[in-house]
């Protein structure tokens, strides 16, 4: 079967989930969001480290997202985020831990992953972490080295089972990717308490307190030098491309949802839609829409390989900013037009503006992106 042929059975299947993902609210109750990751991890929805599971190739951010096209993951990305932004980044921080390996067997089947690292190119906070003096250290003698340090803002598809973190070393600063099992001594993780916005990803911070790193251990490097810091700036781009994807299905959901109250409620004898200032919030809320979709089409036809890193994170950072500029308008118009009875709890409205206001600083704030590109 070809690759087009198995990314059609896949929206197939994506449509059916969705539909239960509707039907359901994961973010309510745990045992839901567990099954309902089962459910896309048997579709091969879900990205997976093991190289002989579907969702190696088929997940979000697996091997098609390398060899084929971008766009399959950003597509499912954005269907998902219409349906609940915070399962759809669970399945977005499964993905891009899971390409952190480029396919290396580090992990059984089925592992949820966390990635964590610190400062990359002067942006802070980190792409997964705080500031850098917080962040991880590699000390100790070169035939001991020790995982030292703090990460912030883990995000995982449930409690991580393993970790995939970048460190700095501490005699000449430079990069290290280390795999390490999250229940390894020495290793705390301390989940945040419930969140307001994108409650359907487990969040998390990370204290490591002289963990043993050895070559051939169940602690050990996987990358070094520029070779480390090259994964990291991929993965950097694919982090902030994803949540720019999820934000464009908020701000999709969002507007479908006040044309549709504007097309049903009536003010001075005629529906609101026909008002001018209502139509001007519609109007900016849809072309808020088309320019964030239009600049994820950038480079979506091309697969991750084809792409150098100093484009990938141009087009990411460009991807990032519109989630402040283009896709919380949105929202935010969206939820003007329905006035006080968007803010009820059953219609959903402030539950997605809070989770777009989370995606437009989480792992890198609108402000911190500018100053990287200021010189």
């Amino acid at each position: 079967m070809s690759v087009e042929e198995e990314a059609r059975l896949l929206e197939v299947a994506l449509r059916r989930f969705l539909q239960r993902l509707e039907a359901e609210d994961p973010e309510a109750d745990p045992a839901r969001r567990e099954a309902l990751l089962k459910e896309a991890e048997a579709i091969g929805l879900l990205a997976d480290p093991d190289p002989e599971a579907p969702g190696f190739a088929t997940g979000i951010w697996g091997r098609w997202a390398w060899t084929e096209r971008l766009g399959l993951s950003l597509h499912a990305l954005a269907r998902l985020g219409e349906a609940c932004a915070g399962f759809a980044l669970a399945l977005h921080a499964q993905g891009i831990a899971c390409a952190a390996l480029e396919g290396a067997r580090v992990f059984p089947r089925g592992t949820r992953l966390a990635l964590g690292g610190l400062l990359a190119d002067g942006i802070s906070p980190s792409p997964f972490a705080g500031e850098e003096e917080n962040g991880l250290r590699v000390t100790g003698p070169h035939d001991h080295p020790l995982l030292e340090g703090r990460s912030w803002f883990l995000i995982s598809a449930g409690p991580p089972q393993g970790l995939l973190l970048f460190a700095r070393a501490a005699e000449d600063s430079s990069w290290a990717l280390i795999a390490l099992p999250a229940d390894l001594p020495g290793v705390r993780l301390e989940p945040l308490p419930e969140r307001l916005g994108l409650r359907g990803a487990w969040m998390g911070h990370l204290h490591a307190g002289g963990v043993l790193i050895a070559q051939e251990g169940v602690a050990r490097i996987l990358a070094r030098g520029e070779e480390a810091h090259r994964r990291l700036r991929r993965l950097l781009a694919l982090d902030w491309l994803g949540h720019a994807a999820i934000a464009l299905g908020v701000a999709r959901r969002s507007l479908d949802q006040a044309r549709a109250y504007a097309r049903t409620r009536y003010q001075g004898g005629r529906r609101i839609i026909a008002h001018g200032p209502v139509r001007s919030l519609l109007g900016t809320a849809a072309a808020d829409g088309m320019t964030l979709e239009l600049l994820l089409k950038a480079h979506a036809e091309q697969p991750l390989a084809a792409l150098s890193e100093d484009v990938l994170e141009r087009w990411a950072a460009i991807a990032k900013l519109a989630i402040a500029e283009h896709a919380w308008r949105a929202v935010s118009n969206s939820l003007q037009v329905m006035g006080g009875y968007g803010y009820m709890e059953d219609q959903g409205l402030a539950g997605r503006l809070r989770d777009v206001s989370t995606l437009r600083v989480l792992h890198g704030s609108p402000d911190r992106i500018r100053l990287r590109y200021a010189e």
